[in-house]
């Protein structure tokens, strides 16, 4: 019996076979019978030496890379799902004027059920059930500039007051300084669109995104004038 683990067959190729001269089936099969039993009578016992604990652990891991490989292509598949869905029935829409609909609410999916974001996993995911009040559409260019302090004008985009959200564009004039400190109860978010945001840490242009974390307090101004965006998350409802 050709034993194997130990390279009978290749010893038998190249040892017997390779360099003998066979005449017959029958010589043929006399030499691979004479070399099976020489590798036979010097057989030697196999000892495994791998740690058992070690290959099971190396399998596990194994599974675990497999898992979330899965469910990363899982969530990849439902991510283009939803842009599309959303891009089908959304993309067609007109703009809606502030004054006839600030908070407009948008259809239901035609496609599919709808979306929501994971925010754990920074993609989108189906849902079975969601609010019919899915996606507010806000056209800034129809509102108005309402003053909110002299040289200071605002445009509110959303705004809850139970949950302290808060969006708005804001426009301050030229020499524009902020009357007090500001004492942020929740996160600022601060986009700026044109002109210069200067507040005790620095001076900001357009395209400076910035932070302020609840806790935190400042007194801004503007040297040359700047108009930004403000989004206030509020506390989670």
């Amino acid at each position: 019996m050709l034993r194997t683990g130990t390279g009978a067959g290749a010893k038998l190729s190249k040892r017997r076979l390779k360099r003998g001269v066979f005449c017959s089936i029958v010589d043929l099969e006399g030499a691979i019978n004479r070399f099976l039993a020489e590798i036979n009578d010097d057989t030697k016992p196999f000892t495994w030496t791998a740690d058992p604990d070690k290959i099971i652990a190396a399998v596990k891991r194994g599974h675990h890379v497999l898992d979330r490989v899965a469910s990363t292509a899982q969530c990849l598949v439902q991510t283009f799902k939803g842009r599309d869905a959303v891009r089908e029935t959304y993309a067609p829409e007109m703009s809606l004027s502030l004054v006839d609909a600030q908070r407009q609410p948008s259809r239901k999916c035609r496609r599919g059920p709808p979306i929501r974001p994971d925010r754990s996993r920074g993609v989108f995911i189906m849902t079975e059930s969601q609010s019919s009040e899915v996606i507010t559409y806000v056209d800034s260019s129809q509102a108005d500039w309402q003053e909110f302090r002299p040289g200071s004008r605002r445009k509110v985009l959303y705004e809850n007051p139970e949950t302290g959200q808060l969006t708005m564009l804001v426009q301050w004039d030229a020499g524009y300084r902020m009357g007090a400190v500001e004492h942020h109860e929740y996160d600022e978010h601060l986009y700026i669109i044109a002109g210069t945001f200067v507040d005790e840490h620095r001076a900001s242009g357009p395209g400076t995104y910035i932070l302020n974390h609840a806790g935190s307090e400042h007194q801004a101004y503007t040297p040359d004038g700047c108009t930004f965006l403000e989004v206030v998350p509020g506390r989670p409802r």
